[in-house]
This record gives structure tokens, C-alpha cells and sequence, in this order.
């Protein structure tokens, strides 16, 4: 899932919407598995399998959360995947089926495809608004597969790794890394305490004109950071204007893509930002999925802690990044991440 309305995704929460758990034994004689009666993020009140044995992933970032927790029990992906993700993840996960996107517009999955997945739980996670809960509304009515959906801010991701664990059976596994992104989280607010955070351009499209939303659940590494993003001009909010990167003059440049960063760096509008003369267009690292948005998922915490080490190495050397890194690579994915493979990640 990706975009949408932090504010609605407050308003959400602030209604109760926090998960809330109870088991519900089989009844006597009946051959049938225990079932679980769940309040999602969106407050709806779904009856699930205890545990699910087979889960179809709504987008990509709930694609990547099954796949770090109950990596047996993911149904398949939802597109394919990534080179770098087919190079450095194990065969099992590899191997698995491209289902298709419920969350796309226009999708490219549906209810039927539900039912043939054979799956037994539909999970979505990422903003929580309406139109997403109707999503997993209309997947859960069509299908006869219940459907939940989670809060993935990235701000919340100790709470999404505990809940998905106990919903997927995989609890123990879930605290553990729960633990850990506490431990991440806390320690950048510690680093950033009373900092000067910079003026930063997300840039998408072929001259990276189009500047991602600070309300979107895409730009939440740099927004925890406090860097400022621009505010599209009225008229505009795909942020597309030449003027407005004038007149922002970002200080750092993030972009997805290496050569779309190599053909900034002599692009004459981008040179002539500060972010331009000080050496500042970043690429964000992806491997096995993008660190920073591509999906915004829990991989997202490397992401927080690369941009923080690139913008201000002084608060986080590179070194002690890199050792953070492979650590969350071989915890979210039993990825054995050596320097060499860190520098192809990073670009280095």
C-alpha cells in the first residue's frame, strides 16, 4: 500500500482501531482449525485462522513483512521481484508464485484469484484510510477469505512486527525484531536530538521534477528525520514545477534510480542547488527492497539509518551504518551481507 493521509491513519487509531487479540477455540468435534477474533487498524472486526497457513499479501510491503516473519506461509508476491531481491534471497522465497496486487489501480489481482491462491488470510498493511479498508472489505466478501489490515507507519513498526507475529503464529520472532526497531528508533531520536535537519527533494519521474508528498507513507524516512520536503504550489500537486525547485533550493536530492542521480548531477537546474554543489544527489539502496519507499515496508528502518549516515556522518559514521545494516539484513532476511555486498547495496 502506498500514499494516502497520516491524518486519516490518526484518526483511525485515536478511534481504537489498535489491533486486539483473542483466541477462539475449535468447537468439540468438529475438525477445524483454532480461530482468532481480530479488531484491525481500520476497526473492523474480522473472525481469522489461528494460525493462517497460507497468506495472500494485498501490496508489496505486506508482501515483505510475511516474507521476514512466516516466510513458509506466504502465498507469493505480488509482482516480480527486483534483481538484486532474486540475488541475495533464499531459493525458498524465490520460488514463490507472482499473485498479483490487490491494493494497484487497477489491480491486478481480484477475489478469485484469492480463492485459487488457496490462501486462508488476505494481509494488507501501510496507510489506513477508507478506501483501503474497503479494499480488504470488498477482497473479504468476494473471496470468503478474511481480510485485515495493518498500520504500517513507519514510526509504529515495533507494534506492526508484534502484531503480525501473533496473528501469523510467529510471536517470539516478532518481539525479538520489535526489540531491535525499538532499539534502532530510539537511538536515531537520540541522535537527531536538537539537530538543523535539511531541506530535502524526493525526486520521481524522468527529471525528478515530481516531488513526493510529505504526507505520503513513501516519504516517512526522511519526515521521521525531520528534513523539510517541499509543499507542491497550488495547482500542482504532483509538484512538478521547475520554479519550485528554484525556489526550495534542496540541500539534498534523494532519487531511486543511479542513473537518473549521474544524469542530475549535470542536469544544469539540479547542478545549481545547493544540494547539487555540495555532492548531495543521493540514490537510496535497495536490496532486497528499496530502503527508503520501494515497498514502504519494515525494511525501511535501513533506510533511516543510511539517510541519517549520508546527510550527517558526523551523528553516524559510515562504518557503524554498515555493521547496522548487515545486521538487519541477516535478521528481516537471513542475508549473509559481506562488504562487498554492501557496496553494491550502497553504491560504494
Amino acid at each position: 500500500m502506498a500514499g494516502g493521509d497520516p491524518i486519516a491513519r490518526r484518526t483511525a487509531l485515536r478511534a481504537g482501531a489498535a489491533l486486539a487479540l483473542s483466541a477462539v477455540l475449535p468447537r468439540p468435534g468438529r475438525a477445524q482449525s483454532a480461530t482468532r477474533a481480530v479488531v484491525d487498524a481500520a476497526g473492523r472486526h474480522v473472525t481469522i485462522p489461528s494460525p493462517p497457513r497460507r497468506v495472500f499479501p494485498a501490496g508489496p510491503g505486506a508482501a515483505v513483512l510475511v516474507a521476514v516473519l512466516a516466510p513458509d506461509r506466504l502465498a507469493g508476491w505480488t509482482g516480480t521481484l527486483p534483481a538484486v531481491a532474486r540475488a541475495v534471497l533464499p531459493g525458498s522465497l524465490v520460488d514463490k508464485p507472482v499473485l498479483g496486487r490487490l491494493t494497484a489501480t487497477p489491480p491486478t489481482a481480484d477475489a478469485a484469484r484469492v480463492r485459487d491462491s488457496g490462501a486462508d488470510l488476505v494481509l494488507d498493511m501501510g496507510t489506513v484510510n477508507d478506501a483501503y479498508a474497503a479494499i480488504a472489505e470488498s477482497i473479504q466478501g468476494g473471496s470468503g477469505v478474511p481480510a485485515i489490515l495493518l498500520d504500517g507507519a513507519l514510526a509504529r513498526t515495533p507494534a506492526l512486527l508484534r502484531q503480525a507475529g501473533t496473528l501469523l503464529g510467529t510471536a517470539a520472532r516478532g518481539e525479538a525484531l520489535a526489540v531491535q526497531a525499538e532499539g534502532l528508533l530510539a537511538d536515531t531520536r537520540s541522535r537527531i536530538a536538537g539537530w538543523q535537519p535539511p531541506r530535502l527533494w524526493y525526486g520521481r519521474g524522468e527529471r525528478a521534477l515530481q516531488a513526493a508528498s510529505p504526507a505520503s507513507i513513501g516519504t516517512e524516512v526522511p519526515v521521521l528525520l525531520g528534513c523539510t520536503l517541499p509543499t507542491p504550489a497550488a495547482g500542482d500537486p504532483a509538484g512538478t514545477s521547475v520554479t519550485l525547485v528554484e525556489a526550495f533550493a534542496p540541500e539534498v536530492v534523494l532519487v531511486e534510480r543511479a542513473s537518473l542521480a549521474e544524469a542530475l548531477r549535470t542536469d544544469p537546474l539540479w547542478a545549481a542547488t545547493p544540494a547539487g554543489r555540495a555532492g548531495r544527489i543521493l540514490v537510496a539502496p535497495s536490496g532486497p527492497f528499496g530502503w527508503v519507499d520501494g515497498p514502504p515496508s519494515i525494511q525501511r528502518l535501513l533506510g533511516l539509518r543510511w539517510l541519517l549516515s549520508a546527510v550527517r556522518p558526523d551523528l553516524l559514521p559510515p562504518a557503524a551504518m554498515r555493521a547496522e545494516a548487515a545486521g538487519l539484513l541477516g535478521s528481516f532476511f537471513g542475508i549473509a551481507a559481506d562488504d562487498g555486498l554492501l557496496d553494491r547495496m550502497l553504491g560504494a
